[in-house]
């Protein structure tokens, strides 16, 4: 075939439109990454199927008592899935004081005599203290006082012998008996937490920070599901009316956002400041003025921690003083912005199926993140598993640790390095749909003002991406998770450096090191996640590798880094402003119901959040999420918009073509004036 038939022939795998939108024939790219590609599925597959043979999921999650039996697995314990922790026993009840708690004075033994609960099988009596270091399992969580549970009393110790080499062996022996029961309700249908306030902030009150806390207050979340799932669908309504009113008045709700996200992260980190130092306030104001209203009775939102409440004060003031001050020093700016949010929105308006893109992209990626985070907790449930004592005051049962075989280990950083791939990987196939049906849209002549592109082309964008650019994608998910790597092993080994050495030293050249190698580690990641989503877009165009893209990406922004500089910070102002909006929206609204909403806030409701912060922190970060979804919609469509306003330009003056009638007008004239540079000639 001659190399005329063979270029006619790669012509024919381009339509009309990509024809028009400047774009080569297609060929695949870095095709060599596929195979690695492949080799690591192969390796996840392996690894998967070696926790099928030897992990079991609930050793993840099930409840430990103080002798290393899983609730509901281990042998003798089958029949009791629940964690229940006794209070500490008080004096032994007699006949009356048992007939008074209503509790029986015999018991059945496992041949169905009736034995005595008076004398050797006497019952204690239950006191306000919970015995936190020594839960055991239940059948079922106690309701109430008329009944008794066989908790651990003491422990004795005893030599047993001593050999030649000098080792000692220790007979231990724990003694039970039989304490008066207290009310309870079952959480996540797996821990037995105190009805009583007082109990509940003994356990509660004793996870402040670490692994022991963020897996208690994941049950606590777990157990308020409907309360996210409502925080979920309140974040897509205000995503979807920000859109909405941003297509219809968008220099005003521009401006409001501004405006908003500036008073909100100002009154409220106030707000939590003052909460901080309320009890001081009460005391000042009852030594000085004589007050009888203690400012404390006024509800604050806390964290429990005061260092914690003042950081985030702090984060939220400045936060608002340089949303402000931004929105003051960029007006000029952000008039460039209105117009790339009007092209952006005229976009979505000739392209419907874009809008439904936030939607899908949380549901692919929820969905993924969910079956990623079972698969890893089975593959850690290949380790053997005890109880993981983080202090006497801290309950046990919840946490727990695993001991691995070296080959386990490595296992467990192959899934999560193929995981974070694969995740990579589809964020990179979405943005490259993107980067495709706003090319189609851009490049596409105006007819009746409007550009009539087919609602598919993102559809087909998909598809070409797949076909001809998967080691591209490949190869850019890559590299973000050898940084992400690098910068876990890094944090790890930053936190070793900066812990204290036995002579209580700690070495601040190798923490000063680390703590600039993180630095500059995130310093390329950031890079390398802007470059991706220009480099997809010349991929796109050219059909040419990622190094070769990358270098075309390089030469743009350094010929238009003075405008592409100026938009991209104006819009991330902007992308910031939007954020914090539906974010502190949503979470308030969140907080407001389940502070006065009686289902949610009176004891006896079946659906009672006993810690409206905690679910309030997982709303604010669902809607921070759906929140970044939809900002990143405008982020991508603006940036390619601007990617391709750059590559028309280079290609017109490679080939001496006049000015592209056919851009969005508004853009142009704002180009044109702010930048005071014609730009397109």
């Amino acid at each position: 075939m001659s190399t005329a038939a063979a270029a006619a022939d790669d012509e024919e795998t381009l339509s009309k439109e990509e024809k028009q939108a400047h774009m080569r024939p297609r060929q695949c790219t870095d095709v060599l990454c596929i195979p690695a590609f492949i080799a690591a599925l192969c390796l996840l597959g392996y690894i998967l199927h070696y926790a099928s043979l030897h992990g079991d999921m609930k050793r993840v999650y099930h409840g430990l008592d103080f002798q290393n039996n899983l609730c509901g697995v281990s042998p003798g314990v089958e029949d009791k899935p629940l964690l229940y922790w006794c209070t500490k026993s008080g004096g032994t009840m007699d006949m009356k004081a048992l007939s008074n708690a209503g509790i029986e004075n015999f018991i059945e033994d496992e041949a169905g005599s009736k034995v005595s609960l008076v004398g050797l099988h006497a019952v204690m009596t239950a006191t306000s203290n919970l015995d936190i270091g020594h839960p055991i399992c239940v059948s079922s969580c106690p309701t109430g006082f008329d009944t008794f549970s066989s908790c651990f009393l003491e422990e004795t110790v005893q030599d047993m012998s001593t050999d030649i080499t000098g080792t000692v062996s220790k007979n231990v022996t724990y003694h039970f008996g039989f304490v008066e029961d207290h009310p309870s309700y079952s959480l996540a249908d797996r821990y037995c937490l105190p009805s009583d306030n007082v109990m509940l902030e003994q356990l509660s009150g004793t996870f402040t920070w670490g692994a022991e806390a963020a897996m208690f207050h994941l049950m606590q979340v777990m157990e308020s599901w409907h309360v996210l799932v409502a925080a979920s669908f309140v974040s897509f309504a205000l995503g979807y009316m920000y859109m909405l009113l941003v297509a219809k008045i968008a220099g005003p709700v521009v401006y409001g956002t501004f405006i908003l996200s500036t008073l909100f992260s100002l009154g409220f980190g106030s707000y939590m400041l003052i909460g901080t130092f309320a009890e001081d306030i009460d005391t000042a104001f009852a030594v000085h003025f004589n007050a009888t209203t203690a400012a404390h009775e006024i509800y604050v939102p806390s964290t429990g921690i005061k260092g914690a409440d003042i950081t985030i004060s702090a984060v939220l003031l400045i936060l608002g003083i340089v949303i402000g001050v931004a929105g003051c020093c960029l007006k000029d700016s952000i008039e460039l912005v209105l117009g790339s949010i009007e092209a952006t929105y005229e976009c979505l308006k000739d392209m419907p199926i874009m809008l439904l893109q936030p939607a899908v992209s949380v549901l692919l990626k929820v969905s993924y993140l969910s079956v990623a985070f079972a698969g890893l907790a089975w593959v850690l449930s290949v380790g053997n598993v005890a109880t993981y004592d983080v202090s006497s005051y801290v309950p046990t049962g919840i946490t727990r640790s695993f001991t691995y075989a070296d080959d386990e280990v490595y296992y467990i950083a192959g899934y999560c390095f193929v995981a974070i791939w694969m995740y990579e990987l589809g964020r990179a196939w979405e943005q490259m749909w993107f980067a495709y049906a706003t090319q189609m849209w851009f490049f596409t002549p105006y007819t009746n003002g409007s550009k009539g592109v087919s609602i598919f082309a993102i559809l087909r964008g998909g598809f070409v991406s797949l076909m001809y650019h998967l080691g591209t994608l490949a190869f850019g998910s890559l590299l973000l998770t050898i940084f992400q790597g690098l910068y876990l092993i890094l944090s790890i080994v930053y936190k070793q450096v900066k812990s204290t050495n036995e002579d209580g030293t700690v070495n601040k050249v190798a923490a000063g090191a680390a703590g600039c190698c993180l630095c500059c580690l995130k310093c390329w990641e950031n890079v390398v996640r802007y470059m991706n989503k220009n480099v997809y877009t010349v991929v796109l165009v050219n059909s040419e590798s990622y190094c070769s893209s990358a270098g075309t990406v390089v030469q743009i922004v350094a010929e238009d880094f003075a405008s592409l500089g100026i938009l991209e910070m104006a819009t991330k102002i902007f992308q910031v402003g939007g954020i914090v909006t539906i974010t502190g929206v949503g979470s308030y609204l969140t907080w407001f119901v389940l502070r006065n909403v009686e289902t949610f806030s009176d004891p006896s409701s079946p659906h009672v959040v006993p810690q409206p912060e905690v679910v309030t922190a997982a709303a604010g970060v669902l809607c921070f999420a759906v929140a970044m979804t939809f900002m990143n919609v405008f982020d991508m469509i603006s940036d390619t918009i601007l990617l391709c306003w750059s590559l028309d330009r280079r290609y017109r003056k490679m080939n001496g073509l006049g000015k592209n009638e056919h851009l969005p007008v508004r853009l142009k004239s704002l180009l044109d004036k702010v930048l005071g540079d014609p730009l397109l000639e």
